[in-house]
């Protein structure tokens, strides 16, 4: 918790309000994960590499469901069946231990019966996989997506995503707290740019806080229409 507090006192020098303070849930939400994004390192070094690895999972997702999709029929009736054999080797065994009590085994055979209608087609082993199989596919877009971004545009020095990213909370969260405009004069220190800087030390992030001020604030006269 240390991280959040070395964050949220940063923040409370700059605009005067502690986080810990705030009573709208969105908010505190955004704060909290905000300063958990500060002092967290970053998750890839080679987003490229992650990308290419995770589409390759996709395609593979994708051949995976063609050969279960095309496996020879009566192998998928007897995996289907394997799949319910714990209900059966139950059933046996309940009809054992009755020791010829017929009460009994009706009811073990009626809660086996049972058991085996609640298995419908979309449960049946081979379509729960492929259904598991295509929700894997789809939530892989996100992080994939996550990855093109983080991965360095064009030539020259690649953007700094993370400096840009906590600039971007540090404007944010002045507007909020404060219901004023970030403002930034190169050279010139404020509240804002302060804060900028102070997250930047807790992040370990050696960079100008230029470029990503003015990118925050860019960002910010788009999305809030200031």
């Amino acid at each position: 918790m240390s991280g959040h507090l070395d964050v949220f006192a940063a923040i409370e020098r700059a605009t005067g309000v502690d986080p810990n303070t705030v009573r709208d849930e969105r908010l505190r939400m955004y704060l909290f994960n905000g300063a958990a994004m500060v002092f967290t390192p970053p998750a890839w070094t080679r987003p490229k590499d992650i990308e290419e690895e995770l589409e390759g999972i996709r395609a593979d997702i994708r051949a995976l469901k063609k050969r279960i999709q095309n496996a020879d029929r009566f192998a998928m009736v007897l995996a289907r069946r394997e799949a319910t054999r714990p209900n059966l080797e139950a059933l046996e065994a309940e009809i054992e231990e009755a020791q010829g009590n017929h009460e009994v085994i009706t009811q073990a055979a009626d809660r086996y019966f049972l058991k085996e209608r609640a298995i419908t087609p979309d449960k049946y082993v081979d379509k729960a996989a492929i259904t598991h199989l295509e929700e894997v596919e789809k939530c892989l877009v996100r992080p994939i997506e996550e990855a093109i971004e983080a991965a360095p545009k064009g030539r020259g020095r690649p953007k700094n995503n993370r400096a840009h990213a906590i600039a971007s909370y540090a404007a944010r969260s002045y507007l909020y707290l404060t219901g004023e405009r970030p403002t930034f004069w190169n050279g010139t220190d404020n509240a804002f740019s302060i804060l900028v800087d102070e997250l930047f030390n807790v992040a370990n992030i050696v960079a100008d806080i230029r470029k990503p001020i003015e990118a925050a604030m860019s960002k910010l006269e788009q999305d809030e229409g200031i």
